[in-house]
C-alpha cells in the first residue's frame, strides 16, 4: 500500500466521522432540555419522614418547655433560699416545707410535724433527703425569732435542693 493510498483512506475515514459528528449535532438542536431535577422529592413517603422529624423536633421543643416550666418553682426556691440566709433564717423551714408540698402534693406536708416529715421524706428521697436533725433545726427556728441554722443545716438544705432538681 502506497503513501497515497493511504492519505485516501484516512481522508475517507474521516469524512465519515465528519458527517456523523455534523449528524449529531443537527440532532442536538432539535431535542429538547430535560426537566430539571427538583429539590423535593417526588414521593409520599419523603413527605411522611419530613413530617414526622418535624412533629418529632417540636414534640422535643415542647416537653423541654414544659420541664423548663415544672421547675420553675424549684429556682425560685433556691432563689428565695439564698435571699432567706442573707436576711430571715426563721423563713426557711418554712420554705422546705413548700417545696415538699409542691413536689409531693399528695404527702399534706403542711401538717406534719418535724418527725413525721423526717419519715415523709426517707420515703419519698431515701438518702437524698435531708436528715432528722435538720428536720427538727428548721422546724424549731421556724417559731422562734432572731435564730441562726448552722453551716451544716444549710448545706444541707442546697443539697436537697439541688437534688430535687433531677
Amino acid at each position: 500500500m502506497s503513501s497515497v493510498d493511504n492519505l485516501n483512506s484516512t481522508n475517507a475515514h474521516e469524512g465519515s466521522v465528519t458527517e456523523f459528528g455534523a449528524h449529531l449535532i443537527k440532532n442536538l438542536e432539535w431535542r429538547t432540555l430535560p426537566t430539571p431535577v427538583s429539590w423535593f422529592p417526588a414521593t409520599t413517603a419523603w413527605y411522611t419522614l419530613f413530617a414526622l422529624i418535624l412533629l418529632a423536633i417540636i414534640g422535643a421543643v415542647f416537653y423541654r418547655r414544659l420541664k423548663w416550666l415544672r421547675a420553675s418553682y424549684l429556682r425560685e426556691a433556691a432563689t428565695l433560699f439564698e435571699e432567706y440566709l442573707q436576711t430571715d433564717h426563721q423563713r426557711i423551714g418554712h420554705l422546705v416545707k413548700r417545696v415538699a408540698n409542691q413536689h409531693w402534693p399528695e404527702g399534706k406536708v403542711g401538717v406534719m410535724n418535724a418527725t413525721a416529715f423526717y419519715q415523709f421524706l426517707q420515703q419519698q428521697q431515701g438518702e437524698l433527703s435531708l436528715s432528722n436533725s435538720c428536720c427538727e433545726a428548721l422546724l424549731q427556728t421556724s417559731y422562734q425569732p432572731n435564730v441562726v441554722l448552722s453551716e451544716q443545716h444549710v448545706a444541707e438544705v442546697r443539697a436537697w435542693l439541688g437534688a430535687l432538681y433531677v
